[in-house]
C-alpha cells in the first residue's frame, strides 16, 4: 500500500487522518468531532480538483452525538491503477455542513511490488 501523509483541520470538526491507497483502491480517514449531534459523513472523491460530479463515499453509519473526536473510514473501490484522485471530507448535521479541503492521493500502477509494512507513531493522548 502506498501511504500519503496528508493532515488538514477545519474548524477542528474534521481533520483528513491518512490515506492509504493501492492500485484499485483507497481506505479514507477523517476524525470527526459532531458538536453534540448525530452526524452523517462522506467523502466526495473524484479525478477533477474541483470535484464537479464526485463519486459519494458513504460511511455505514451515523455518527452518535457527543462531543468526543470519532475515527471514520471508508472504502473506496473499483478505481483506476496510476490515476490521480481527488477528494475531500463532508460532514452533516441538523446545524449544517462542514467540508474539508480538496486533496489528492494517486493509486499505484499495475505491476508494483509490494514492500514491509509502514508503520507511524502518533502522538500520545489522554495524558494525566
Amino acid at each position: 500500500m502506498k501511504k500519503i501523509k496528508k493532515t488538514v483541520s477545519l474548524q477542528n470538526k474534521l481533520k483528513i487522518n491518512k490515506i492509504m491507497a493501492t492500485k484499485h483502491g483507497a481506505t479514507l480517514n477523517a476524525s470527526v468531532n459532531p458538536n453534540g449531534l448525530d452526524t452523517t459523513v462522506k467523502f466526495l472523491l473524484g479525478t477533477d480538483p474541483e470535484l464537479t460530479n464526485p463519486i459519494e463515499v458513504n460511511l455505514p453509519d451515523v455518527v452518535p452525538a457527543g462531543h468526543d473526536v470519532v475515527q471514520a473510514s471508508a472504502p473506496a473501490t473499483d478505481l483506476v491503477a496510476e490515476t490521480l484522485y481527488y477528494f475531500k471530507v463532508s460532514a452533516t448535521n441538523n446545524e449544517g455542513t462542514t467540508e474539508g479541503d480538496v486533496l489528492g492521493f494517486s493509486t499505484l500502477a499495475d505491476g508494483v511490488v509490494t514492500g514491509a509494512p509502514i508503520v507511524e507513531t502518533l502522538d500520545a493522548t489522554d495524558l494525566a
